[in-house]
């Protein structure tokens, strides 16, 4: 067996994580070697004990092995596991690093310039808009956006991204041939186009609650940082943002009003250290060293002022969405300024509406969300 899919069989076995798998394959050489060894002497290996020992040895690999693979064939997903050359360094970093990762879509090298923006599901109209605006000029800088494709933060962050145009990667916390949540599907797809869906998640995998934290040190350990939009004192954010400092990367928070549920995990991080962003240029400043690729450098390679550079977002916006950049405007306005016929503005409007990125005021009147 060849050792992707001795990393994939490993994978396959409820109750291996990624810290046992790794102590397992250092004991016996190989996972293929693993599956050949007695119930008796698995359980002496740390952590593993009588059941799981008993649970190894009976594991019907070939059958499993062969499920999966025409599994992935179907959903025309790829794997990569933790030895592959295109497996993401900073993420390979990490204490616990996932043994394999499914993909839908491509992780490509560009995508190691990465920034995590995550928050709160039941979001505010305030935080959904810093979501998707910063993610938007963080996109147009080059900059590869990873979140969950949660509802709320997670998903206006993906949005932000490739409205821009630009890259981004979601976490799944479930198989990727479940999506969740399932109104997400078409968002899904325009990732996968742009960058990534990943999942450490075997296929078939629902969505369970204790899911998210694991997934969450992916999205964090991919990363040179995470920004927190908006998180209330007990929130999924928070465990990122937590898992984002023991592995060493820098963690931002957009401040909120003081008197709002949603800005208390953000006021909190600001209070113990966490660098406080009102704009991209805050980020930039902190992980100036890290973007030179990207940011410090033109074509003649001389060295420029990230304050000197376009931010490609504001070129690539929809036009609508570019005239409701300054507040809210009504529909004669929008025709007059996008000099969109009024039938196509209309559809243009139903279209953004029902993708949650703007909303219908009383009058006739639009603003983006």
């Amino acid at each position: 067996m060849d050792t992707r899919l001795s990393y994939l069989s490993l994978n396959l076995v409820p109750g291996i994580g990624s810290v046992l798998g790794r102590r397992l394959k250092d004991a016996f050489g190989s996972a293929d070697r693993i599956f050949k060894t007695s119930a008796d002497e698995l359980s002496r290996i740390e952590g593993v004990g009588p059941e799981l020992s008993g649970r190894i040895a009976s594991f019907d690999l070939v059958k499993a092995l062969n499920t999966e693979q025409e599994s992935l064939a179907r959903h025309g997903l790829d794997f990569i596991t933790l030895d592959d050359p295109g497996y993401p360094e900073s993420l390979k970093s990490i204490f616990d690093p996932p043994l394999v990762l499914y993909i839908k879509g491509s992780l490509r090298p560009e995508h190691k310039i990465s920034l995590a923006i995550v928050g709160s599901r039941r979001s505010t109209i305030y935080g959904k808009s810093m979501a998707r605006d910063l993610a938007a000029k963080l996109a147009g800088h080059g900059i590869t956006i990873i979140s969950g494709m949660a509802r709320g933060i997670d998903t206006m962050a993906h949005r932000g991204a490739l409205q821009a145009r630009g890259s981004t990667i979601a976490v799944m916390g479930s198989g990727l041939d479940i999506i969740y949540p399932p109104e997400n599907k078409s968002l899904m797809d325009a990732i996968a186009s742009s960058g990534a869906v990943i999942s450490e998640f075997p296929l078939g995998t629902a969505p369970f609650k204790q899911n998210f934290p694991l997934r969450n040190r992916i999205i964090s350990g991919m990363t040179l940082g995470t920004l927190v939009v908006e998180a209330g004192e007990i929130s999924g954010a928070l465990i990122t943002a937590r898992l984002a400092l023991e592995q060493g990367r820098e963690v931002f928070a957009v401040p909120g009003p003081i008197n709002s549920w949603a800005s208390k995990g953000t006021n909190g991080l600001i209070k113990q250290g966490a660098k406080l962003v009102e704009d991209v240029e805050d980020i930039f400043e902190e992980l100036g060293p890290h973007l030179g690729p990207v940011l410090f450098k033109n074509l003649n390679g001389k060295g420029l002022d990230i304050k000197d550079l376009p931010s490609r977002a504001d070129t690539n916006l929809d036009p609508i969405l570019k005239e409701l950049i300054d507040g809210p405007a009504h529909i004669d306005s929008l025709i007059e300024k996008t000099g969109m016929p009024a039938q196509e503005l209309l559809s243009r409007l139903i279209k953004l509406e029902m993708e949650g990125i703007i909303r219908q005021l009383p009058g006739n009147i639009y603003a983006r969300v």
